[in-house]
């Protein structure tokens, strides 16, 4: 035989199939670790996210506690203003500074007002007005 007459095929390497399964394991491998590194770095960022918004939240609470007992202190003080003000000795002191024609009310511009039950029967109810008008009258005459 003689060589040179061969038809002379171009030679190809051998195809190596550990070769193109390792590329492969490989860069499936790093996929993998990516999608796990973007899904960690995710969980992070909102946990990171969510701790800045709870401790946002629990700084405007406290402000709003803050100034809820800031108010309930005020509206104390001001009852005890208007108490202090509203007293007798109060505003009697500020008739004889002024010098006010005021006097205590007559006993005929007085009225007595009797709260009932809504149970009593009418006769009680009647008696008891009785009862009040007379008195009325007693403190009239005296």
């Amino acid at each position: 035989m003689n060589t040179y007459t061969k038809a002379f095929k171009p030679t190809q390497p051998p195809r190596s199939l550990r070769s193109k399964g390792a590329s492969s394991w490989v860069l499936q491998l790093v996929v993998n670790l990516a999608i796990m590194g973007a899904l960690i770095f995710m969980a992070v960022n909102y946990r990171i996210s969510y701790d800045e918004k709870a401790e946002s939240l629990n700084r405007e609470a406290s402000r709003i506690k803050m100034k809820i007992h800031r108010l309930n202190l005020e509206i104390a003080n001001l009852k005890i203003r208007k108490e202090t003000l509203s007293s007798w000795e109060n505003i009697g002191s500020k008739i004889k500074t002024y010098n006010l024609a005021l006097r205590p009310a007559d006993s005929d511009q007085v009225r007595h007002l009797a709260l009932v039950s809504v149970k009593s029967d009418p006769q009680q109810i009647a008696r008891r007005m009785e009862e009040a008008a007379s008195q009325r009258l007693q403190v009239t005459k005296k």
